[in-house]
């Protein structure tokens, strides 16, 4: 019997700018002008770099998520060959009000229908967990954090999706066992996989998408949350 439900956040709860355009508009108010194409690749490269052996991917002496992604904007600037100091912090300090948060418009209905019956709900995401408060605060009505029962982040069990940790910690927290837990995310790679490998029912939220090159057609997906009161009754 299925308990509870845990989500993904980014773009399974809800949607916004993509990286790339983001990094862009921020870097045009300071008048630099560099393609999404050119700052995808220094993103990677510098997130491949910023990554290292940190499971959580907080740096030494980063007090919290935006000393941590200041940190990590200055790698990608250095990445794109960018002397300006400063920049990093300047494009933390924006990112919030540039790259439009929204919740999508099914997210708050199908929670609170889940909730009416009677599942818990919760959140295990690779950002920081104080990170998702702050995103609930600017989106406000309809998501909020008191909606959720558990939210883990990737400092919560100092490791990130498909790592079976922040899956179980979730499940711990709720005091369930993984198989009563329904986990909805839009990664086959992270959510999918990761929910699968400790015995959650795992969805894969698809919204308008196709399924990603080598993903097995069988699995199960939804193309939106509406569909996913079905999956647990």
């Amino acid at each position: 019997m299925i308990r509870a439900a845990l989500f993904d956040i980014g773009d399974t709860l809800i949607t916004s700018r993509d990286t790339e355009e983001t990094f862009r508009t921020i870097l045009l108010e300071k008048g630099i002008d560099i393609s999404p194409e050119e700052i995808g690749r220094a993103h990677a490269a510098a997130t491949e770099k910023f990554i290292g052996e940190r499971k959580d991917m907080r740096p030494p002496g980063a007090r919290d998520f935006n000393e941590v992604y200041a940190a990590w904007n200055e790698a990608v600037i250095r990445e794109l060959g960018i002397k300006k100091k400063g920049l990093g912090k300047y494009i933390n300090q924006r990112w919030f009000e540039v790259v439009g948060l929204q919740a999508y418009d099914d997210a708050a209905p199908v929670l609170n229908r889940l909730s009416a019956m009677g599942l818990r709900l919760g959140i295990v995401t690779n950002g920081y967990r104080e990170e998702v408060d702050e995103i609930l605060s600017i989106i406000g009505d309809p998501l909020k954090t008191g909606m959720f029962s558990v939210i883990v982040g990737r400092d919560t069990a100092g490791a990130s999706k498909p790592d079976p940790r922040p899956f179980l910690h979730a499940a711990g927290t709720l005091g369930l066992r993984p198989d009563e837990v329904i986990f909805v995310g839009d990664r086959y790679d992270k959510d999918y996989i990761g929910a699968q490998a400790v015995g959650m029912k795992p969805v894969l939220i698809l919204r308008g998408r196709k399924l990603p090159p080598g993903v097995p057609e069988d699995i199960t997906t939804i193309q939106t949350l509406d569909e996913l009161t079905d999956l647990v009754r």
